[in-house]
């Protein structure tokens, strides 16, 4: 079998022989768990013996040493002497449990884990079930149980949390004791501490949570900012992206509700609705950009492409249509429908019919110039008619003009 330490000419190292010797006497079958001795390849021994080899045993680098007293696995890496070896494979056959990496597993007691990496569940005690792969995944978990962590230091500092997956690099790297949560994607849940029952998926999602519960962020920075918010959910590229301590909020698309902080019981649908929202609470904004710059106004109902899309401050309106009401900013307590509409900033009006526009406070505006009722003409005093249709019969309403 040829050397695959060299490349192609036989002569350029590809890596050391200690490693070539190593893998070889896993491949061969000669590292089995039985007294050793003699000689392997790449002038490495395959030894034996009770205790850790580390300054004890004297080897060459290639060298094998198994622990009769656990089934461990030690490489012999660096050095001639008695130092220089690394704990690679252990397995505990009471506990069922397995560690491959140095230091892994070290001082566990606890059954049916798997840890795979440098320090990898390095103090892990009583914990059970749970399966830690990369480097110092689970360092300093103890007796939490049935976690799965996955990628470089993530659940790095999980102590007694439970029922966690985290996958990705750092993914919930500060939680403690939180349990029952799923963090996937860099850094999601980095900061999460104690909250439970939380879902962040995707890059920076849900990375600034510490003790939040419940809540469901899904996309880039979905939810970044949020520390003590709960029960939210935030479906959508930087959704939710500075919410800190807003709770009952729901957020879909991109960049819906961005700017919320403390807003709390919004319903934001639609790439950038709400997206200004900061403090205001109670809003319900459906529509591409509805409620776009809406900052502290609370208790609004924004439903179209546009709709309500600079209102700010003002409270208590219900705007229906495509850019309904598009151009008020304070005007507050009206009822909207049909596009285009105006409210002049004035307050309290009903306002109905396309490009229908209110010219004072506690105005009813039904229809427009440009998009006119049916109506009929009348004789002096009598202005004209206005035509209504109903239950399939049409009536004529006298109207007068003001003076």
């Amino acid at each position: 079998m040829a050397n695959p330490a060299f490349l192609g000419d036989g002569t350029t190292p590809r890596r050391s022989d200690a490693l070539w010797s190593i893998e070889q006497k896993i491949l061969g079958g000669l590292v089995d768990g039985a007294a050793g001795g003699g000689g392997g390849g790449g002038g490495g021994s395959s030894l034996s013996g009770s205790g850790s080899p580390e300054g004890v045993v004297t080897a060459v680098p290639g060298s094998t040493y198994v622990r009769t007293d656990t089934g461990g696995l030690w490489y012999k890496v660096t050095g001639s002497g008695n130092t220089g070896w690394s704990e690679g494979i252990n397995y505990q056959s009471a506990s069922k449990s397995f560690f491959a990496g140095p230091l892994a597993g070290s001082v566990s007691s606890g059954n049916f884990n798997s840890f795979f990496g440098y320090k990898a569940g390095v103090v892990n005690s009583t914990g059970t079930g749970s399966a830690f792969f990369g480097y110092r995944v689970g360092l300093v978990n103890t007796s939490g149980h049935s976690n799965s962590f996955f990628g470089t230091s993530s659940g790095m500092a999980n102590t007694t949390g439970y029922r966690n997956c985290f996958f990705g690099f750092e993914v919930g790297a500060g939680n403690t004791t939180g349990a029952y949560n799923s963090f996937f994607g860099f850094n999601s849940g980095r900061n999460n501490t104690t909250g439970n029952f939380n879902t962040f998926i995707g890059v920076n999602a849900g990375r600034s949570n510490t003790t939040a519960s419940s809540n469901t962020f899904l996309g880039v920075n979905a939810g970044y900012a949020n520390t003590s918010g709960a029960n939210n959910t935030f479906i959508g590229s930087s959704c939710g992206r500075t919410t800190n301590s807003g709770s009952n909020n729901t957020f879909t698309g991109v960049a819906a509700g961005n700017f919320n902080s403390t807003g709390a019981r919004g319903s934001f649908f639609g790439t950038s609705a709400g997206y200004y929202n900061s403090t205001a609470g109670g809003n319900s904004f459906f529509g591409y950009r509805a409620g776009l710059l809406n900052t502290t106004g609370p208790q609004n109902s924004f439903f179209g492409d546009r709709a309500g899309r600079s209102n700010s401050t003002a409270a208590y309106n219900s705007f229906f249509g495509y850019k309904a009401a598009y151009a008020n900013t304070t005007g507050a307590n009206n009822s909207v429908f049909g596009s285009n509409t105006v409210t002049g900033n004035f307050s309290n009006c009903i306002i109905l019919g396309i490009g229908a526009t209110a010219t004072a406070s506690n105005d009813l505006v039904i229809g427009s110039v440009g998009t006119p009722l049916n109506t009929q003409p009348g004789a002096g005093a009598l202005n004209q008619y206005l035509i209504v249709n109903v239950n399939g019969t049409r009536y004529a309403i006298p109207l007068f003009a003001l003076a």
